[in-house]
């Protein structure tokens, strides 16, 4: 059985594969998107806590937002479908995704969440292209954590980049 449903509506336009039309990828494939961003971004925030030793939390905190805003701008960019959103669906998943970064960045708990966040945009006052691809993300990403294909989808990536 396959749904589909046009642009306008925030229902999924995926097949029971587990493949998003609109993102053009599987839902393991986004969920290992997220799984990289947070990757990334860790590694980022890693080094540059080792490179700076702030004196005062203020400039500790001003430091740790400009990077969190970078990687936020970064996932905003790059992240499956924002080619098919406006500028104030962009502005609007950044802030977000810049909110969830400054509090969150721990592996799983970090890419459930972000999936989460951008879904819940497609509730707020955004367009209907917003409203397709945050459902895509957050069907995508809920059904590849609750099944034993993103544990294949896992092993065989490590496996390649191994």
């Amino acid at each position: 059985m396959e749904v589909v449903k046009n642009a306008d509506s925030s229902q999924p336009t995926s097949s029971t594969t587990g493949i998003s039309k609109i993102l053009k990828m599987s839902y393991p494939e986004v969920l290992m998107f997220y799984v990289g961003q947070t990757k990334r971004a860790m590694d980022r925030r890693l080094q540059g806590s080792s490179s700076t030793s702030p004196q005062d939390a203020l400039e500790q905190f001003l430091q740790t937002k400009k990077l969190t805003d970078q990687i936020a701008m970064e996932l905003c960019l790059v992240c499956p479908g924002t080619d098919l959103l406006e500028r104030s669906d962009l502005d609007l998943m950044f802030q977000h995704c810049s909110f969830v970064s400054i509090w969150l960045d721990t592996a799983l708990m970090s890419v459930t969440l972000k999936a989460f966040c951008i879904w819940k945009l497609g509730l707020l006052d955004s367009s209907a292209a917003m409203k397709a691809v945050a459902n895509e993300h957050y069907l995508a990403v809920t059904s590849a954590v609750s099944t034993k294909t993103f544990r294949n989808y896992t092993v065989i990536s490590i496996s390649k980049t191994a």
